[in-house]
């Protein structure tokens, strides 16, 4: 599950970039490697940022969730290699660590960027 993320030289980056639905500059770049925020934009105008953002949390959540009651040792031997020797294993993995490390190393480097 992830958001479309139209890439700059690409045809669809071209065409949003003449309708005028993004400006290429820093806070665009920065948003879109955000994906798990309610303020990263959403290019369908039938489907809001919200709702984006929701859908995609509950896919992620039903997948998990399934994942966790087939195979709960699995998941508990990646946390425990991701605490202990720092190694992301699955994506899940590296979304806990985007989700609390990454994230906030980019938040703070916006404030100070004034982004």
């Amino acid at each position: 599950v992830s958001k479309f993320v139209p890439y700059p030289g690409s045809a669809l980056f071209r065409q949003l970039l003449d309708d005028g639905k993004i400006q290429p500059r820093d806070s665009f770049f920065l948003a879109d490697i955000n994906y798990y925020t309610t303020k990263a934009p959403s290019y369908c105008d039938a489907i809001s940022p919200k709702r984006l953002y929701r859908t995609m949390i509950c896919m992620f959540l039903n997948f998990y969730f399934i994942s966790f009651v087939l195979r709960p040792w699995r998941v508990v031997g990646t946390l425990w290699s991701l605490v202990t020797k720092g190694v992301e294993e699955t994506r899940y993995a590296k979304w806990l660590v985007d989700r609390f490390l990454t994230r906030r190393r980019w938040h703070r480097l916006e404030k100070q960027q004034g982004v």
